[in-house]
């Protein structure tokens, strides 16, 4: 009798949270290894962030085709985002919006979109198994409050 191969399950990631200061908490569903020994000590969380290794959309839900002119102007976008942490088990992104007091503000709470776009970065210490390529999860973003260097400076 011909024993069958056990099919491994994929790695997993999972948006757990996401904060109202923009703080993302995406947890891997199994360990992976460091950024740096995935890097060969080349990569940083500083030189990952707002680069190729994510693509990071964020989708106002807001209806913009009854906006007047003054409402368009406050519709928020994503200015920037970071890395904050990233180690075996998780990685900590930073966003940082315009406008962020009116970030899911509308009937729908908006959805941040995060799609992975160098799965080799991401390898199980288990058996060297990488994420699959674009994997893409989403999470719904809460209210965002403003920023202490905003509230500094009004």
């Amino acid at each position: 009798m011909e024993e069958e191969e056990e099919v491994r399950d994929p790695i997993d990631l999972e948006i757990f949270s996401i904060n109202q200061i923009g703080e993302v908490q995406i947890l891997f569903s199994e360990l992976l290894e460091s950024l740096e020994t995935v890097g060969k000590g080349k990569l940083t969380t500083r030189s990952i962030s707002n680069s190729l290794v994510f693509d990071i959309r964020y989708l106002c839900m807001i209806d913009q085709s009854q906006a007047t002119p003054s409402e368009l102007q406050k519709i928020p976008k994503l200015r920037n985002w970071w890395v904050q942490n990233f180690t075996e088990s998780e990685v900590i992104l930073k966003l940082n919006f315009t406008n962020p007091l009116y970030v899911s503000t509308g009937e729908e709470r908006d959805i941040l979109r995060i799609t992975f776009e160098q799965p080799s970065l991401f390898k199980s210490q288990l058996d060297g198994l990488t994420l699959e390529p674009e994997y893409t999860i989403e999470g719904k973003i809460p209210g965002q409050m403003v920023s202490e260097e905003e509230f500094k400076s009004k």
